[in-house]
C-alpha cells in the first residue's frame, strides 16, 4: 500500500494550488483477492453405502457465488479427523462393516484386541463442531431375558465421548468414532444371549444441545469361534 508523505511547507500548499490539475504521483494499489483458507475434514471410513436415515444428511457444496468450497464446521477449533463436513447434524451407526439397519439388524458379540467381549459400533459423525476433540453420543442397548446391567438395561451409558480427532492409538483397539458395548458381568456364559432380542438406542448431542437419535431393532448374535480363546483363558494377550 502506498502512504502519500505530508507536505513539508506551506510554499509547497501555495504552488499545489497555483498548478490546480497536477498529479501527486500516487497510484491507488488494489486490495488482493481474498483466498478461502477453509479446510475440509473428512473422515477416513469406507463408503458402504447411503447413510442410515438418522437425520436429513446435507452436505454442503460450493458456494455458487464465488467458486470457493465453504469452511470446514472445524475451522478455529481442535484439529478434527472423525467429523465429516455438513451443514445438517447426524450421524450413522455402523456395525460389522456396514450401516446398521433400523429393522432386522444383528448385533454380534466379539472378542477385542483388549481381550474382553464386545459389540462393537462404528460412528460416522458430521455437521458438528465439538469445543474438543470428542462428541458426546449416549447408547442404550436392551437384551430381552438379560437386562442386568446398570438401570435395568443390558447397556447404558447416556454420556458417551466418541474421539473425533486425530491420534491413532498405539497399538490394541482403536477407538477412535467408536463406541464399545460391553456386557454386563453378571452373564457367565455368553452364548445364552445368541438369538436374544434386542433394542437399541442412540443419540448425538449437536452443536444447540438437540439430541439425533436413531433406534434400532433385531437380535443378538453370540456364536463361540476360534477368536474366543484370547477372552476366555487370554493367551493371546
Amino acid at each position: 500500500m502506498t502512504i502519500a508523505s505530508p507536505l513539508r511547507s506551506g510554499v509547497v500548499l501555495l504552488a499545489a494550488l497555483s498548478f490546480g490539475c497536477g498529479d501527486d504521483g500516487s497510484t491507488a494499489s488494489g486490495s488482493p483477492a481474498a483466498t478461502d483458507t477453509g479446510q475440509a475434514t473428512t473422515s477416513d471410513s469406507e463408503d458402504t453405502g447411503s447413510p442410515t436415515p438418522t437425520s436429513a444428511a446435507s452436505t454442503s457444496g460450493a458456494d455458487d457465488s464465488t467458486g470457493s468450497e465453504p469452511p470446514s464446521a472445524t475451522t478455529g477449533g481442535p484439529e478434527l479427523c472423525g467429523v465429516e463436513d455438513s451443514e445438517t447434524p447426524f450421524f450413522v451407526l455402523r456395525h460389522g462393516g456396514s450401516d446398521l439397519p433400523p429393522a432386522d439388524a444383528t448385533l454380534r458379540l466379539v472378542c477385542g484386541g483388549q481381550g474382553s467381549f464386545m459389540i462393537d459400533f462404528r460412528v460416522d459423525v458430521g455437521g458438528v463442531n465439538p469445543a474438543g476433540e470428542e462428541v458426546n453420543f449416549g447408547l442404550t442397548l436392551d437384551v430381552e431375558g438379560f437386562n442386568v446391567g446398570p438401570g435395568g438395561h443390558f447397556f447404558d451409558n447416556p454420556a458417551y465421548p466418541v474421539y473425533v480427532g486425530c491420534e491413532e492409538n498405539d497399538g490394541g483397539l482403536s477407538v477412535n468414532n467408536r463406541i464399545i458395548v460391553f456386557p454386563p458381568d453378571e452373564i457367565a456364559d455368553l452364548t445364552v444371549l445368541d438369538g436374544a432380542t434386542m433394542t437399541l438406542n442412540a443419540r448425538m448431542t449437536a452443536d444447540d444441545g438437540s439430541q439425533i437419535e436413531f433406534d434400532a431393532t433385531g437380535i443378538v448374535s453370540s456364536v463361540q469361534d476360534d477368536s474366543w480363546g484370547c477372552c476366555l483363558d487370554k493367551e493371546c494377550l
